[in-house]
């Protein structure tokens, strides 16, 4: 029988996260907004108790704990506060993402990713007419002049990347696809703060423009095939990541929703005693177990290597549950659903931003349209064995 019931383990860690969440992360909120970054001090909080690095490997410092694992966690952290969960989880997704290209058997992690760092994915629009060509980038790689390499190209909105000391960037390097780790402020490397017009303030986004940037051989991390396995288990880490973190956000509206409609009165009694409001709230009930569910079983399937996972389908389900549950508990709370003296407003702006800001929607239906067998497709070696494996609750799950 499949189960996705957390063991102690897991149950341990999402209560600590949970309980981070509950006493640092929803007091410290509308300051870190009004800020543009999280209080050191809550990121050294945070780095202390190790909540960013749950998925990571133990050589690397981690926990060496699987998708699941890391999921709970997120959704706990954006529980409290999305921007903040989003900011404080880049250095980790940054490593983890290197992790998973480097494996076992390449060079080790550089010792300098110290510090704030961010992860930037400038994932290129998908062509539909180049169904054999894997992940694409909008970030260049050509050989320098005085270097190894050359960096152009430019990324527009990046979490983290305003405040970061160090960069892994993902680049187009001839056929191939390459990490390099970049520094802001160096030679043709420059990064703006751009805040987000709706939400996630606190996550601090930079826009990145490389012009002619040179890096040493030894900034090269990784290069490999743009359709290798572990690019693509890397990808749906970050998606999983985020998606997770969408969950917490829909639950945190729901949660407080449920609370404000319990308490207020009108015409004598709770407003859930009302059909116009409790079938609402029941439905964003449901748009947050369904979401998770779906989460939990691409992060099952990805902890067993079981591919593709669904990261794609998680996702998009995760952003269109946070969007309806975060705008149905504004509705909840009438017009106070719109001021600052409630977090709903704010999760609300937060769900649609982080909905929009990580991942481009149209490559997300395209991969999950193609996972159905419907459009272009292209199968990256080693994966086709694990195509047909079968889904937790089919014939084909262990």
């Amino acid at each position: 029988m499949i189960s996705f019931q957390p063991g102690q383990e897991e149950k341990d860690l999402r209560d600590l996260a949970r309980e981070f969440a509950e006493t640092r992360l929803r007091p410290a909120a509308r300051a870190a907004e009004g800020e543009g970054e999280p209080p050191g001090e809550l990121a050294q909080a945070y780095e202390e108790l190790g909540l960013g690095s749950i998925a990571l490997p133990e050589a690397l410092g981690g926990a060496g704990l699987g998708m699941v694992a890391a999921c709970l966690v997120e959704e706990e952290l954006a529980w409290g506060d999305p921007g903040l969960a989003l900011a404080l989880g880049q250095r980790g997704a940054a490593l983890a993402f290197a992790a998973d290209l480097l494996g076992d058997d390449s060079a080790p992690m550089p010792a300098d990713l110290v510090g704030p760092g961010a992860l930037l994915w400038p994932q290129a629009p998908d062509d539909p007419r180049a169904g054999t060509r894997g992940i694409t980038f909008t970030v260049q790689a050509h050989p320098g002049s005085s270097a190894e390499h050359a960096l152009y190209g430019r990324v527009p909105a990046a979490a983290g990347a305003a405040h970061a000391s160090w960069l892994l960037v993902a680049a187009n390097l001839g056929e191939e696809t390459a990490l390099f780790r970049v520094t802001p402020g160096g030679p043709g490397v420059q990064v703006a703060p751009v805040p987000h017009p709706l939400g996630l303030a606190a996550a601090g986004f930079g826009e990145l423009a490389l012009e002619g940037a040179e890096v040493d051989a030894g900034a090269l991390l990784w290069r490999g095939d743009p359709r290798t396995p572990a690019l693509l288990r890397a990808r749906e880490r970050a998606r999983l990541r985020v998606a997770a973190q969408l969950v917490g956000t829909a639950r945190a509206a729901l949660e407080y929703a449920t609370g404000y409609a319990a308490e207020r009165q009108a015409f004598g009694e709770p407003i859930a005693r009302f059909q116009g409001v409790s079938f609402m709230v029941a439905e964003m009930a449901m748009e947050v177990e369904a979401a998770r569910n779906l989460l939990w079983q691409a992060a099952w399937r990805l902890d067993r290597g079981k591919a593709p996972a669904g990261a794609a389908q998680a996702l998009l389900q995760a952003r269109a549950a946070a969007v309806a549950v975060t705008s149905g508990g504004v509705q909840v709370l009438g017009g106070h659903g719109y001021m600052a003296d409630h977090p709903v407003e704010k999760w609300m702006r937060d769900a649609r931003a982080l909905g929009v800001a990580v991942f481009p929607e149209t490559a997300l239906e395209v991969e999950a349209a193609t996972e159905l067998g419907l459009g272009p497709r292209w199968t990256a070696p080693g994966l086709a064995a694990s195509r047909d494996a079968g889904r937790p609750g089919e014939g084909g799950a262990a």
